[in-house]
């Protein structure tokens, strides 16, 4: 509770500090500022208010991103720590890290290759995937129909609906053999030699 009641202290006043410094400016470079970022022009004190508001949704945006970085290296790096001496030692000469014998020191250099191969992009990206596909996952399907629609996008894949039919009939058994012959009606050879010929009719 502590922590949170200094985060709101320490938002307050940089609001107020901001507040501030805004008052005290031309209200034409003001307005410029505003149309740097998009923003509706008005009065002075519309304007301050606007960009205010602009600036913290900013920064709630920044440090909600910072916090699902600070998630995604915390996960690796768990990943790489739950793995044993000998798959670290592979996973290390499968990527050229060479000369590292502690498993600390062989997690801390995985961790930074995989930074450097851009893996926290990667791995936020696909979080905002599996985010997004819930998210579309919960409309309504008239709703999404209309988002095609304005985005030019056909519903109707000629791909999804075959894969769609193939696979209700193939749950109906229509791509079932056909069975012509009974079980007991299959020669049954006496010898191993026939053993061909039996499993050849059995598959007829």
């Amino acid at each position: 509770v502590a922590v949170e009641e200094k985060k709101e202290v320490s938002e307050r006043d940089l609001v107020a500090a901001r507040s501030k410094e805004l008052k005290s400016m031309p209200a034409g470079a003001l307005k410029e500022m505003l149309l740097s970022n998009f923003l509706p022009t008005g009065t002075k004190e519309v304007m301050i208010k606007s960009l205010l508001k602009h600036e913290a949704k900013a920064r709630a945006a920044a440090s909600q991103q910072k916090a699902k970085i600070r998630d995604v290296v915390v996960k690796k790096k768990q990943e790489l720590e739950n793995l044993s001496t000998s798959e670290l030692s592979k996973l290390c000469d499968s990527t050229g890290i060479k000369g590292v014998r502690s498993k600390e020191e062989r997690v801390q250099r995985l961790l930074v290759q995989w930074q450097e191969a851009d893996g926290v992009d990667k791995a936020l990206a696909q979080i905002a995937e599996d985010e997004r596909k819930q998210e579309l996952g919960a409309m309504d399907v008239s709703k999404l129909q209309k988002m095609c629609n304005k985005m030019g996008v056909d519903p109707y894949v000629k791909e999804i609906m075959v894969e769609r039919i193939r696979k209700i009939e193939n749950d109906a058994g229509c791509y079932s053999r056909p069975r012509l012959v009974q079980e007991e009606d299959v020669p049954k050879g006496d010898k191993k030699g026939d053993m061909v010929e039996a499993l050849l009719a059995n598959e007829v």
